[in-house]
């Protein structure tokens, strides 16, 4: 998939390649992204790659499946090089962050262990444990709407913080879904 944004100083462009697998029990979700184009002039380089992998235990009354997302996107490491290595998502949301969504995929390396259940056909009851580090220290961290949360020069350590999630999803009706 090829991705075009911008049309003023940004001139960003995007490839990626998505690999995918199921079997009974076992589900694969692997992309990896590479960016390119200018800001101002200045050359973008920039990349990211995102991971799942998902096992469903055989039947039982709950049908458990746990999950493992790792997912690494780059930073700007040295500030004096005028190329841009910050990764930009082109559609920002939590999907680098979990249900709680606090940072976003700029800068960002995650690992999150996940454990999902459906006790009942209208309920799921998820936990997940995503913990985050920045990609390169000369570079801060950001929302999910890229905005900068934490400058580069805030610490000298990589981890950023865990955030554990708790998450039920009711589907009350076939139009009405609590969460």
């Amino acid at each position: 998939s090829l991705y075009a944004q911008g049309n003023g100083p940004e001139r960003r462009h995007t490839v990626g390649a998505k690999w995918t697998g199921s079997g009974s029990r076992l589900v694969l979700n692997y992309d990896a992204l590479f960016q390119w184009g200018t800001f101002s002039g200045l050359p973008i380089r920039a990349w990211a790659f995102a991971t799942e992998t998902t096992y469903r235990f055989a039947s039982s009354g709950w049908r458990p499946r746990t999950s493992l997302r790792a997912d690494i996107a780059s930073g700007d490491a040295d500030a004096g090089d005028a190329r841009l290595h910050s990764f930009n998502p082109l559609f920002p949301g939590n999907s680098f962050a979990g249900a709680v969504g606090l940072l976003g995929p700029t800068n960002l390396t995650d690992l999150t262990p996940a454990l999902t259940m459906t006790p009942h056909p209208a309920l799921t009851l998820a936990i997940e444990v995503p913990s985050y580090w920045r990609t390169t220290t000369a570079d801060g961290v950001y929302g999910t709407d890229l905005r900068l949360l934490v400058p580069p020069g805030a610490g000298s350590g990589k981890y950023v913080g865990t955030n554990p999630g708790v998450i039920v999803v009711w589907q009350a009706t076939a139009h009405a879904q609590f969460q």
